[in-house]
């Protein structure tokens, strides 16, 4: 059944994949994860619903980084940033210490912290800013790099933080949000995160 779910409008998919999460089948939970990941990409309003599922699948299959980084990234696109850092750590314990869920838990981290209003440890900036871009996916490229901006900010180092600012502005990426694009603009005029962020 999941191979003839329809692409592109949650209104017609999602029946498709509840009926298949209600059989608690062999892809009962797949279709979890599916379902999941369409309320993250098309149907937003209903993130509270994909946060529950993903919870539950990381009880169940804990070893699974990428179940892990689902979950974070609900809780970030829901601006649940506290929950969001904490489901940081079941991540970072189950992924590969140099793989791409790693790269993109860092990415995540960095935005926690700022929305978090809280420094950012010494060790994480260090990492974030000697990543390669090869461990990371192409969706969150633009991404990372405005998290290089955010810490190079918290560094006080305004021209490349500017200069990350810039290169997202300026980046054909498909994947660019409307509100990651407002916080480079942003960022070309004041400072994003702050070295005493809480001051």
């Amino acid at each position: 059944m999941l191979w003839f779910i329809p692409k592109g409008n949650s209104d017609k998919s999602l029946p498709y994949i509840q009926e298949v999460m209600a059989s608690n089948g062999a892809y009962a939970d797949a279709a979890r994860f599916i379902y999941s990941d369409l309320i993250t990409q098309q149907a937003p309003e209903l993130m509270d619903q994909a946060i529950h599922e993903l919870q539950g699948l990381t009880e169940r299959y804990p070893m699974n980084p990428r179940l892990h980084l689902a979950l974070v990234s609900s809780y970030a696109y829901s601006e649940q940033w506290a929950a969001a850092y904490d489901a940081l750590g079941p991540l970072r314990a189950h992924a590969e210490p140099d793989s791409d869920f790693q790269s993109v838990g860092h990415i995540w981290a960095i935005y926690s912290l700022k929305y978090l209003n809280r420094p950012i440890p010494p060790a994480l900036q260090q990492t974030l800013l000697t990543i390669e871009t090869r461990h990371i996916p192409g969706w969150a490229v633009d991404w990372f790099t405005l998290a290089q901006g955010l810490v190079l900010d918290f560094q006080q180092d305004r021209p490349g933080a500017i200069q990350k600012y810039q290169a997202v502005l300026a980046s054909q990426n498909n994947f660019n949000s409307g509100w990651l694009l407002d916080l480079a603009k942003t960022g070309l005029d004041e400072t994003l995160f702050p070295t005493d962020p809480a001051g």
